[in-house]
């Protein structure tokens, strides 16, 4: 067998079905983990706490795995900026914060926004997500980067 381009590989020939079956599902599980998708969510001029930005919905279940936070122009200034999740209408409890004077913060989600210990907030299917502007702190043409996998099971 040779790999291909995506990661998986071809398949041989002479395959009982029972095999081939099990190839094409791993080279399927495969294909699904490959899927990622990188919302990014602008907030042009300065920023006003409450703002809520980049509402999307789509059909296959998301995973949230971390949130990326870009000033593009003015810091932030005093305690930094504060942004969080918005699951179908829900505001996760998690905080992502890009500290004072910062430009740049990578942010790994811990659970499901409520405490729940876990590798990624699941927006499941069909559920909208969005991201709530908590505390601006004069800061100016900022960029939130939703990094997710898509969940084709």
């Amino acid at each position: 067998m040779s790999v291909l381009s995506n990661g998986t590989e071809d398949l041989p020939t002479g395959l009982t079905p029972a095999a081939a079956y099990a190839l094409v599902n791993t080279a399927i599980q495969k294909i699904a983990q490959m899927n990622l998708l990188d919302k990014d969510v602008p907030f042009f001029g300065l920023i006003r706490d409450g703002q809520v930005r980049g509402t999307s919905q789509i059909a296959i279940e998301r995973l949230i795995t971390a949130v990326e936070i870009r000033a593009e122009s003015a810091l932030p200034i005093g305690s930094g900026l504060v942004v969080q999740l918005v699951v179908n209408g829900n505001l996760q409890s998690q905080q992502y914060t890009l500290n004072a004077g910062s430009s740049y913060a990578l942010t790994g989600v811990t659970g499901d926004g409520n405490g729940v210990a876990g590798s990624g907030l699941v927006v499941p299917a069909n559920q909208t997500l969005a991201v709530r502007m908590i505390s601006g702190n004069q800061a100016a043409d900022v960029v939130v980067t939703l990094k997710c996998q898509l969940r084709i099971l």
